[in-house]
């Protein structure tokens, strides 16, 4: 699966989702695992105006994930290229914040 964007390339490779779809009843969007072989993020060089922060990072809706892993996360800037295996965390957010949990990195 990939994603191509006008400053940024992501591409996702073995990619596993499970969700809760009777959770978005009540503006929640439940992931209980997400998973990733491979997660390749490539960043082109900026052309014309820079866009800058989004003015707000607030969130339609609640959102936890409750285990993501990626095995491989790539990228590619212009600087230079870097990777890092074995990552796991969990996530909450929303409206009024964004919280990272049992971070690991092996």
């Amino acid at each position: 699966m990939s994603w191509q964007g006008e400053a940024v390339d992501v591409e996702v490779r073995e990619a596993a989702l499970r969700w809760n779809l009777l959770d978005l009843i009540s503006r929640r969007f439940t992931v209980t695992h997400l998973s990733a072989g491979t997660l390749g993020v490539r960043l082109h060089k900026a052309t014309g105006s820079r866009s800058g922060l989004p003015a707000s990072l607030v969130l339609p809706l609640e959102v936890e994930v409750r285990q993501a892993r990626v095995r491989n996360l790539e990228w590619v800037t212009p600087q230079g290229q870097g990777a890092v295996n074995n990552i796991a965390l969990s996530y909450a957010g929303g409206a009024a914040s964004h919280r990272l949990a049992e971070l690991q990195v092996t």
